[in-house]
């Protein structure tokens, strides 16, 4: 099983003024997907998801402030990925999408 993942940067949380700087961002909303399907080769076949929903808080403005309108996605994935454990995120990706698959657990509706 081939899962490929990608990021989905949300919103920045952004003081207007921090120091002598503007726009300064604090917090960072992400999405980390991971996809896969069920025959790689059919496009027919059942495209399985899961998805991780975070915030990272960023370190104070130093020398390497990047104006806000500079930031690039790969700088922001860069922020992420020195601050949560992606191995872990990964692993729980995997399982999701394994229990999607083969299911262990059911939801019942009485019908009462």
């Amino acid at each position: 099983m081939a899962i490929t993942y990608s990021y989905n940067i949300g919103t920045f949380d952004v003081y207007s003024q921090k120091d002598d700087k503007t726009d300064v961002i604090y917090n960072v909303h992400f999405t980390y997907c991971g996809q896969t399907q069920e025959e790689e080769d059919n496009p027919e076949s059942r495209v399985y998801n899961s998805y991780y929903n975070g915030m990272i808080s960023l370190d104070q403005p130093n020398d390497e402030f990047t104006e806000i309108d500079d930031v690039t996605k790969e700088q922001v994935i860069s922020w992420i990925e020195s601050k949560v454990n992606i191995e872990e995120i990964q692993t729980n990706i995997i399982n999701d999408i394994n229990e999607q698959m083969n299911p262990t657990i059911k939801h019942i509706n009485p019908n009462f």
